[in-house]
């Protein structure tokens, strides 16, 4: 596995706030059945259904119900069962597309099949660690 990036089980595990103890995160984890696959380096479509179901699941926060502006992604519809993980995480500006450059216009794919990064992995937990912080508001 590259050092750059990370397992699906470690995805999950960094989107909970530390102060929650891995009983009940195991707990909620099994119940929620977001990892499939715990030890293989996560994709970024693997990481948006782990996202998505546990912003639904464990944070309990609801869809977003029009998808449509997520169509700006050009890949939103390869994959017909990651449409809607993509598009909740996408709008909710937990994952950010990545920009293709093209000339006289640049395009933008959420590119599901490339590995996430350790650090946009980060970068995410942040984001949820703040809708926590609301959610508890």
């Amino acid at each position: 596995m590259g050092m750059d990036h990370i397992t699906e089980k470690e995805f999950a595990y960094s989107l909970l706030p530390k102060e929650l103890n891995n009983a009940e995160y195991n707990k909620r984890l099994n119940e929620s059945r977001i990892i499939e696959a715990p030890d293989l380096e996560v994709t970024r479509g693997d990481a948006a259904r782990i996202l998505h179901l546990f912003v639904k699941n464990v944070l309990g926060i609801k869809d977003i119900e029009d998808i449509t502006p997520a169509e700006v992604l050009r890949d939103l519809y390869d994959c017909r069962v990651c449409v809607n993980h993509i598009a909740q995480v996408y709008l909710r500006g937990l994952m950010q597309g990545v920009k293709i450059p093209e000339v006289g216009k640049d395009f933008e794919i959420f590119d599901s099949k490339g590995l996430l990064s350790r650090q946009e992995a980060t970068e995410i937990a942040d984001k949820v660690r703040q809708l926590w912080a609301e959610r508890e508001k």
